[in-house]
């Protein structure tokens, strides 16, 4: 349970998709260890002879992207969630998917997004998945990384 006034806690946010790109039926990464929701904004150079050598600038556009690290799970995964394999074929159809970086809610592995009137934090848009990296440490867990780049406006409601 989070409280609202009190600091949010890693393992209460995670990132859901619908590899599909509609925005309901948003499912977890299966067995998720790291989520990562990153912004920034470009900015244009306004330098000119009357700064004194002082750099000027004005924001220009904004831009976000997402990472998720997985324990790798090709089938067999139970609950409301999204297998390595699933992810894949997102990323390999090339298509946008919609997403959400959220507060959870419900008990693993059938996690849900929690709903606003319950003092919910929820960034969504839609991004590319721009890649996916797989690794296999000996004695090991093997692992997924997905990468993800928004696509227009990051909703933050």
């Amino acid at each position: 349970m989070v409280n609202p006034n009190m600091p949010i806690l890693g393992n209460n946010l995670m990132i859901f998709l619908n590899p599909t790109g509609g925005s309901t039926n948003l499912k977890p990464c299966a067995f998720s260890t790291n989520a990562t929701l990153t912004t920034s904004v470009n900015e244009i150079d306004l330098s000119n002879k009357d700064s004194a050598r002082w750099k000027e600038a004005m924001t220009g556009d904004f831009q976000w992207s997402l990472a998720c690290d997985t324990l790798m799970n090709l089938t067999g995964v139970t609950g409301n969630t999204l297998s390595t394999k699933e992810l894949f074929v997102a990323y390999t159809a090339g298509l946008p998917v919609y997403v959400a970086f959220a507060i959870v809610a419900g008990s693993t592995p059938s996690w849900t997004i929690k709903t606003a009137s319950a003092g919910a934090l929820k960034f969504t848009g839609e991004a590319n998945i721009v890649g996916m990296d797989f690794a296999s440490p000996l004695k090991e867990k093997a692992t997924a990384n997905i990468k993800l780049n928004g696509t227009g406006i990051l909703n933050c409601v």
